[in-house]
């Protein structure tokens, strides 16, 4: 840690004293902060004066075939109050930073994907400072050498990587060959929102007689095994027919079986002590936990594919993913997968609902894995910052201030952290107060996957095996062991690719 860092923490320590020692002294009002009010702690911020320009993040994103924005979510910009919760608190942060600043905070939709933004590179058009966009969509940009390192804004010390609103526990798992490319901080939810998660019907645990998930959780006894005993205990006809058919009950609504490995703390490659990276997927625990998980989540008698309940569907313009998710809302599934943003389609359900993390591998394992989508937003800095003529003071030095400012005013107390999470997810949209422990480990349990999120194993034009497809071939084989074998020489050829790839760029 530098010495600028540690003054800056010194100045918090003493401030954090003062107060603590006002209110053992009864001055506990002047310590209690109005709703839109500045903290004090702003002040540890550098000063600065940016003109009344524009600060932009371009976005790359797009829509469900019903409409909905997915993975991204509008968590940039806000127009003006309006008493939604999550836009007044984003409202209320910009203010602050226009006030700080003098800056206006802006998002600018450039398109959907790589190609996209690619045409504004070409043109030598940066009429932006960030951009944000879908994961997966982002890596391009990554190996074509068009983004800036986070790692070289830190150590400038325009921002702080440590800071918890940079989310610290990430970091590890973006960061390739001791660079940093991709991020999420506190600006976003997407690293909360779309981290991997259980839903269950407690009506059916009741109807059964199934132990609770939740207090499995409690005894620590929440496991693979225990899941898949539990998806093995429904199998209800409903509709009257012979045929077992998504119109009956079962135990899982299925989409694969590879998001539980990463609950029971598989990853796709193992790092080693000088960084590099070995494929891990074909482990013995790796084949046999696959072999497990399909020998149940493949079995048609307790689990409905996706595609099953889409076959010949008339999802009346529903997204089809919302459709597939309703069979689990209408009583006919005792376990769906998603994460807390899909809680918006859960709330209205009859009986409620539950949450519980993904199984661990077993009883020793020390922690929870909650799987952030490979979609999920991520934020990139242009290697070359803006050139429009009206943007005088953009620099890195400015987008790093920025980025720091709103990140840590996210985090405040009541401010867009605790507008999404604790009025949103765990307030409005939760039926069951136990529901709110659960998603506490949840959201202390993201981890992220970078190998799909630059789509390690895909060739320059987009053709190839990735190693998660790769993965869910072996999921869906019958011989686990020699899928992986297939393409075991080829994708270590292209993670040490990668990997060099990376180690490569320079800013």
């Amino acid at each position: 840690m530098n010495f600028k860092r540690i003054m800056s923490l010194a100045l918090v320590f003493c401030f954090c004293l003062s107060a603590l020692l006002m209110t053992s002294c009864g001055e506990t009002k002047a310590n209690v902060r109005e709703e839109g009010e500045t903290s004090n702690i702003d002040t540890n911020f550098p000063a600065g004066d940016y003109q009344g320009e524009t600060f932009t993040f371009a976005k790359l994103t797009s829509q469900t075939s019903s409409g909905s924005e997915y993975y991204c979510g509008n968590w940039i910009a806000a127009e003006d109050i309006n008493g939604v919760a999550t836009n007044d608190a984003i409202y209320k942060r910009n203010d602050a930073c226009k006030t700080k600043y003098n800056v206006n905070i802006e998002e600018k939709l450039i398109g959907e994907g790589f190609d996209d933004l690619d045409k504004y590179y070409k043109a030598n058009d940066f009429c932006f400072d960030v951009i944000y966009g879908w994961g997966v969509r982002m890596a391009p940009a990554v190996t074509n050498n068009m983004l800036y390192d986070f790692r070289a804004l830190d150590e400038a010390e325009y921002i702080n990587l440590e800071a918890d609103y940079w989310n610290p526990s990430a970091l590890d798992d973006l960061t390739i060959a001791g660079k940093t490319y991709l991020l999420a901080n506190d600006i976003t939810m997407s690293k909360l929102s779309w981290s991997g998660c259980l839903f269950f019907n407690p009506q059916i645990i009741t109807d059964i007689g199934l132990e609770d998930p939740q207090a499995l959780v409690d005894a620590n006894q929440w496991t693979l095994d225990k899941f898949l005993e539990m998806v093995k205990s429904v199998h209800l006809e409903l509709d009257g027919n012979s045929s077992f058919t998504k119109d009956d009950q079962y135990g899982l609504i299925g989409y694969g079986g590879v998001d539980f490995l990463e609950g029971c703390g598989v990853t796709n490659t193992t790092k080693g002590a000088d960084g590099k990276y070995t494929l891990a997927i074909g482990e013995t625990k790796v084949v046999d936990l696959i072999t497990k998980i399909k020998e149940v989540l493949t079995d048609k008698n307790y689990v409905m594919s996706n595609e099953d309940i889409l076959n010949g569907a008339d999802t009346n313009g529903m997204d089809e993913w919302e459709y597939v998710r309703s069979y689990f809302t209408t009583g006919h599934s005792l376990f769906v997968g998603g994460t807390p943003e899909l809680t918006r389609e859960f709330r209205d359900m009859e009986n409620g609902y539950g949450v519980v993390p993904y199984p661990k591998y077993d009883e020793n394992q020390d922690r929870y894995y909650a799987p952030i989508d490979n979609c999920a937003g991520l934020f990139g800095i242009p290697n070359t910052t803006r050139n429009d003529s009206d943007q005088s003071t953009a620099s890195y030095e400015r987008t790093g201030r920025i980025l720091e400012y709103l990140a840590y005013k996210s985090s405040e107390a009541g401010s867009v952290v605790d507008a999404y999470y604790e009025t949103t997810i765990k307030n409005q949209r939760q039926t069951i107060e136990k529901n709110k422990e659960m998603l506490d480990i949840v959201k202390q349990s993201g981890c992220y996957e970078w190998t799909d999120i630059m789509q390690v194993g895909k060739t320059d034009s987009g053709g190839g095996k990735t190693i998660g497809d790769v993965l869910v071939d072996m999921y869906n084989s019958r011989g686990v062991a020699s899928t992986y074998r297939q393409s075991a020489t080829r994708l270590t050829k292209a993670l040490d690719e990668m990997y060099n790839k990376i180690a490569s760029l320079g800013n």
